[in-house]
């Protein structure tokens, strides 16, 4: 009878923890699905970018608006496979208040370089849209 109470209670922490790690890291987003978000947040020389979720190594670039769309390159970063929170990503200018900015992902093509445009395209999904958060950047 004990060693039947040790099985049971080893299956059920077994499907507990089970549970835990696929509430925890969204089921299949841990290393199926590339993701970005952003908040908005205040003006300063760096951007705060909420969770960012790759499958291959790339970058997270910051992007100024231009007419509705992603225009100049502010500032980027280099990152690994995996989840990844609260990256910080440093402009080359500092951004300005009430102007909406955009975080794009891309691909790193393996030579230790972000080059866009150019051999880093940008991440898409499985219909070929960028993936892609915008947020607007509040009073310092």
């Amino acid at each position: 009878m004990k060693k039947e109470n040790t099985l049971i209670v080893s299956a059920l922490l077994v499907i507990v923890l089970g549970l835990a790690w696929y509430l925890w890291f969204g089921g299949k987003d841990v290393v199926n699905a590339d993701k970005v978000s952003a908040v908005d947040q205040a003006a300063t020389d760096r951007i705060t970018v909420e969770s960012v979720n790759l499958k291959e190594p790339g970058y997270v670039a910051i992007y100024a608006d231009s007419g509705g769309m992603p225009g100049e390159m502010l500032g980027n970063g280099e990152l690994l496979v995996g989840r990844h929170k609260d990256v910080v990503v440093f402009l080359k200018r500092e951004a300005k208040q009430g102007e909406t900015l955009y975080v794009i992902l891309h691909r790193d093509d393996g030579d230790g370089g972000f080059e866009f445009p150019g051999q880093d395209a940008p991440v898409t999904d499985e219909t070929s849209r960028i993936i892609l958060d915008s947020f607007v950047v509040l009073e310092s």
